[in-house]
C-alpha cells in the first residue's frame, strides 16, 4: 500500500504532514487563482512573442508554446521551491509523505496530472476541486500519484 494513503500511527511525521493539510481548500483556491492567472498571462504573452518572432499566426506553434510555459511555470517553482508563488503567498507548500520539501520526480509527477486535471476542456478545475473537497488529505489526483501534500506552513 502507498504511504500516501495509508493511516499512519497518530504520532509520526507522515500523520504530522497529513493534519497540517486540514483546512486547506480555501488557500489551495486563491493559490491555485493567483497561479493560474500570472502562468495564463505569461503563456499568453508566450504566443504573442511566438506569433511576433515568426511574423505569421501558426497556431499549433502558438498553442504548444503557451501550454508548455505555463506547465514550466508550475515545474520549475515547485521544483525549485517546492511552492508557487500562489502557495507562497497564501502560506502553502508541497511536501513529501515525511514533510520533505518535494523532489523534482514529485514535481513532474503533479504537472503532467495538472493536463487532465486543469484542463479547460475536461471541465477546467472541477476534477481537482471534487478530488480536493472528498479526500480526507486535501490530495488532487496529482498529488496521490506523486505522494505529496499541499500543507499550511504560514
Amino acid at each position: 500500500m502507498s504511504t500516501a494513503t495509508a493511516d499512519p500511527p497518530a504520532d509520526s511525521a507522515i500523520s504530522r504532514v497529513r493534519r497540517a493539510t486540514q483546512g486547506t481548500v480555501l488557500q489551495r483556491y486563491l493559490a491555485a487563482s493567483l497561479d493560474n492567472a500570472v502562468a495564463l498571462m505569461l503563456a499568453i504573452a508566450t504566443g504573442i512573442a511566438v506569433t511576433q518572432l515568426l511574423g505569421a499566426e501558426d497556431r499549433p506553434v502558438q498553442l504548444s508554446s503557451a501550454v508548455v510555459v505555463y506547465l514550466a511555470y508550475f515545474l520549475a517553482f515547485e521544483v525549485l521551491w517546492s511552492r508557487t508563488p500562489g502557495k507562497l503567498l497564501t502560506g502553502l507548500k508541497v511536501v513529501g509523505p515525511s514533510g520533505e520539501p518535494c523532489t523534482g520526480r514529485q514535481a513532474v509527477v503533479r504537472t503532467v496530472a495538472r493536463l487532465v486535471e486543469v484542463n479547460p476542456i475536461l471541465l477546467g478545475a472541477l476534477p481537482a476541486a471534487i478530488a480536493i473537497m472528498t479526500n480526507k488529505h486535501r490530495q488532487r489526483l496529482g498529488d496521490r500519484l506523486a505522494e505529496t501534500f499541499v500543507v499550511f506552513v504560514g
